[in-house]
């Protein structure tokens, strides 16, 4: 599905945990990496819309798509344990990373293509 806005992405991805009964553990790291790749577009791109699918496989697949110039997804770890000491920007996406069993980004026809494997 299309959509405009933060919230609108978020209230299908409640919705979609709720309607295939998602676990606590599973739906809360579903909503924080939803949440950090849409705020990502708005807040880094001149995006004003992003196509959102969720489906219950094996896992939960993720795909985030939108029409944007190239994203270099390339985020090194951090060298300092101690948040305060990092440099801003590439946190959200390392902990992203992190969070999912799988991440893929990819560009094809002017959109950046996030998918992932929770």
């Amino acid at each position: 599905m299309i959509f405009n806005s933060l919230v609108e992405g978020m209230a299908f991805v409640e919705n979609f945990s709720k309607e295939y009964q998602i676990d606590e553990p599973h739906a809360y790291k579903l909503n924080l990496i939803a949440e950090e790749l849409i705020t990502n577009i708005f807040k880094h791109t001149d995006a004003q819309e992003y196509e959102l699918i969720v489906k219950p496989k094996e896992h939960i697949y993720l795909q985030i798509n939108y029409l944007s110039p190239y994203f270099n997804s390339a985020i090194q770890k951090p060298q300092s344990k101690d948040v305060k000491d990092l440099p801003y920007g590439g946190l959200g996406l390392f902990l992203v990373k992190k969070m999912a069993l799988e991440f893929h980004h990819s560009y094809k026809d002017g959109r950046n293509i996030f998918e992932l494997t929770l």
